[in-house]
């Protein structure tokens, strides 16, 4: 196995919260929406909101079937084929169904990163997304005007990402 200080292994393979499940996702549009309500943000005419200081996505990535199966149509997108996933990744799977990604710590050498950077980027995508694109047009939607983000010194890349969208 590949040690790291960038990997830790008492970090679950699920992430909780998992930012592909859509329960995730109906919670955050139901608190959102209440707390808009609640709060009456239009009312006292409040546009500016933050979502978290210094949040980052941290060093593993989410195994949970709702990630898997986006990462695997995301994989199938972006290699095209079986076969070159498997010769980046040095594996032999029989389709992308079977591709599954790994922790940093479970590479077998430094030499052959892809198996785990590929779902790195995409989760790194995947945060962007769902954790600042995602309550953004939530808190958009619910209080018309209003714009919301992080603060602090995480990367600023998240921010511009989460304007992109994520399939």
């Amino acid at each position: 196995a590949l040690p790291s200080r960038f990997d830790n292994p008492s970090s679950p393979a699920v992430r909780s919260p998992c930012f592909s499940d859509p329960a995730f996702h109906e919670t955050l549009r139901t608190r959102i929406g209440r707390e808009a309500k609640k709060v009456r943000y239009d009312y006292y005419n409040v546009r500016l909101h933050w979502t978290g200081d210094e949040f980052f996505l941290g060093p593993n990535v989410c195994h949970s079937e709702h990630c898997l199966k986006r990462v695997r149509a995301h994989l199938a997108e972006e290699y095209g084929s079986v076969a070159a996933l498997n010769a980046a990744w040095g594996t032999s799977f029989a389709s992308f169904a079977e591709a599954t990604p790994c922790q940093l710590r479970e590479l077998p050498s430094k030499d052959r990163l892809a198996r785990w950077l590929d779902h790195k980027l995409f989760m790194s995508a995947l945060f962007a997304a769902e954790w600042v694109g995602r309550p953004a047009d939530l808190l958009s939607a619910a209080s018309p005007g209003s714009l919301c983000g992080p603060t602090g010194t995480q990367v600023p890349v998240y921010v511009a990402a989460s304007k992109k969208g994520l399939k």
